[in-house]
């Protein structure tokens, strides 16, 4: 709690809400994706299947969030493995979060993993769609934005996306993830299914004209 509360200030958010309403969210949240990872190794089918959860650094650092509330549901031996950014640039020093630190007597983690500080791209890659996905992971777009790089591409709601470049979409995160890959001016192939079938469309990647 009082390392929650050295995050959050101690004081309001934005939103009005004191720390310690954060601090119940935050555990509530954490007891929550606890409850699936113990789930998991409660699932006799599952009893020589090696778990990894990927969660934010916050939620497993120090041993207590997920890996302590999920120990407590099933005993099980685990390791956490913490991103650490080492170094941070000069010219990204102002971008540095202010915290006052807490003295806590355990490792924040049993490995550490050296990342190098990165800001992600201002414009990034978007089609200009609104999408879902469903339980099988297919990925339905919900809308298309007027002039976007889906509109040129006559990609239409209701259009379930199958595959970008060859490749199959496997849910929205996978999808977001490989568009981050691209650079204006890329062509890009997607292929969508429709009441008459599937169709393969190109376009190419560039800046959206309005925010």
């Amino acid at each position: 709690k009082a390392y929650a509360d050295a995050i959050f200030g101690g004081g309001k958010n934005k939103h009005g809400h004191g720390a310690n309403i954060l601090y119940k969210m935050l555990v509530l949240w954490e007891e929550s994706m606890a409850e699936t990872v113990a789930d998991f190794l409660r699932d006799p089918a599952r009893k020589n299947w090696t778990l990894v959860v990927l969660a934010g650094g916050f939620h497993v650092q120090y041993g207590y969030g997920i890996p302590k509330r999920a120990f407590r549901r099933i005993p099980h031996a685990y390791s956490i493995i913490l991103p650490v950014v080492t170094e941070v640039p000069a010219d990204l020093k102002d971008r540095e979060m202010e915290i006052q630190p807490v003295s806590i007597p355990l490792y924040a983690a049993d490995f550490g993993w050296k990342v190098e500080y990165k800001v992600p791209p201002k414009n990034r890659i978007r089609l200009g769609i609104r999408i879902k996905e469903d339980g099988d992971k297919r990925v339905t777009v919900v809308s298309v934005a007027d002039g976007s790089v889906a509109e040129q591409m006559n990609i239409f709601k209701g259009d379930i996306l199958l595959s970008l470049d060859g490749e199959e979409i496997s849910g929205v995160e996978d999808l977001v993830y490989r568009l981050q890959a691209k650079t204006f001016g890329d062509q890009v192939f997607i292929k969508v299914l429709r009441r008459n079938g599937e169709t393969l469309l190109r376009g190419t990647i560039q800046e959206a004209k309005t925010d």
